[in-house]
């Protein structure tokens, strides 16, 4: 099966094309079955010069134990609006989320964004 290409708005949100970031949070699980390209897109909104963010998968979306980390990005290795991101390819999880393990500090706050590509 080819699955074109989409964009998901993991952390942040998007009102009329204005994008509000955030300091906490975790992402709603992604299955990413079907693609076999990933792309996390982190950006900062202001100065971020504090603050943890995991990429990490599960077997199944619901499930509600440890998730397996697959990386962590210090949220100040992208501030001042910059953006970073981090290639997974090829991919054989089966879903992947982002979660905030430390607060965002810095007065910033941060969007992720994942690009998926079919095989």
């Amino acid at each position: 099966m080819s699955v074109g290409p989409r964009q998901i708005l993991l952390l942040g949100s998007e009102a009329s094309g204005v994008y509000t970031g955030v300091t906490t949070g975790t992402s709603q699980p992604i299955d990413t079955r079907g693609f076999d390209e990933l792309l996390f897109t982190f950006e900062s909104v202001g100065t971020t010069s504090g603050g943890t963010l995991l990429i990490e998968e599960a077997s199944r979306k619901d499930y509600t134990g440890t998730w397996s980390q697959i990386a962590s990005v210090s949220a100040s290795t992208f501030t001042g609006t910059v953006q970073l991101a981090y290639h997974i390819s090829p991919n054989a999880y089966a879903y992947v989320r982002v979660r905030i393990s430390s607060t965002v500090t810095g007065g910033g706050k941060v969007l992720v964004f994942l690009d998926q590509q079919g095989r």
